[in-house]
């Protein structure tokens, strides 16, 4: 039986057995969910209206209150969606662009598209570059989606982004630079979440590091990913990334969790992470990680996982 590979940090090797992974992969999806209710929470103050709408349905006016026609410029990216991915958003046509209709879609007062949840739809195509018109999207969740090709630059131009989930596809090139413009962003998800699983699976056979169906970006972590001041949660882990841990992840101040485990990270861990006093998990294991983990280290009180 070979065993896999640890990163060469003075530290004991330990081996988690299927349970911790599990749990660790659990913890991931409450973390996911929780970020989600915290968002929903915000917009607490709202309801009262909501009721108010929902007391117009019968009536009337209720055709002019729900209905929301696409802006031109979210209609072409639909349709642009539709003959990349082969697939139609439910409850939307050329014929009919109403957004109030749409499933998975949700738009502003002036049909603006704000949200898209796509999560588990098999699209089976690449990311289009129209999608920087959609100028207004607050939240992109294309997680397992068996998306293929790289991560488009153009996706650095929607700078109103809060939660990017590409996770789970067959994405491959490398991150691209134009992210470092997403300074709303507060969750980014680009890793591999079943990693984990097939890892422990792999104590039981010859396996080697090939993740079907899953994202293998490569080349280095950019460095302008220190931009994304606002960001509380980053998920790298699972690709074929290279180069070393940049200094710049220091200035994540909002930082809560950080996957780059399962990568092909060198070097050695930077004293910068210390900066990250909201750091409450950290994965950096699978790696090929050199040099002892900074005495600073021990200076992140919040830390719960390492």
């Amino acid at each position: 039986m070979r065993r896999l590979r640890r990163s060469s940090l003075n530290c004991p090797p330990t081996w988690a057995p299927a349970a911790v992974a599990a749990a660790a992969v659990a913890a991931v999806s409450r973390q996911r969910m929780a970020w989600r209710e915290r968002r929903r929470g915000q917009h607490a103050a709202v309801l009262p209206l909501a009721w108010c709408l929902a007391a117009l349905a019968a009536s009337p006016l209720a055709t002019m209150v729900n209905a929301v026609p696409f802006d031109a410029s979210q209609v072409q990216f639909l349709q642009v969606c539709q003959w990349v991915w082969g697939h139609t958003f439910h409850g939307w046509s050329a014929t009919n662009p109403n957004c109030s209709t749409a499933t998975r879609i949700k738009c502003d007062s002036s049909g603006m598209i704000v949200e898209i949840d796509m999560t588990s739809y098999r699209l089976a195509g690449s990311i289009p570059a129209a999608i920087s018109s959609l100028a207004n999207l607050r939240s992109l969740d294309l997680g397992a989606c068996q998306l293929n090709e790289s991560i488009p630059a153009e996706i650095g131009s929607l700078t109103n982004l809060e939660y990017l989930s590409l996770n789970n596809n067959k994405l491959t090139g490398s991150i691209p630079e134009t992210l470092g413009s997403l300074t709303s962003l507060k969750y980014l998800d680009l890793g591999n979440h079943q990693v984990t699983y097939l890892i422990v699976a792999a104590v039981m056979s010859d396996f080697t590091r090939h993740f079907f169906n899953q994202n293998q970006l490569t080349g280095s972590i950019p460095a302008a990913i220190g931009s994304l001041e606002n960001l509380t949660f980053l998920d790298l882990r699972g690709n074929q990334l290279t180069g070393s841990i940049p200094t710049a992840i220091g200035s994540l101040a909002n930082l809560k969790s950080l996957h780059l485990e399962y990568n092909e990270l060198t070097g050695s861990i930077p004293a910068a992470i210390s900066s990250l006093t909201r750091l409450e998990n950290l994965q950096l294991d699978y790696n090929y990680l050199t040099g002892s983990i900074p005495a600073a280290i021990g200076s992140l009180t919040q830390l719960v996982i390492l």
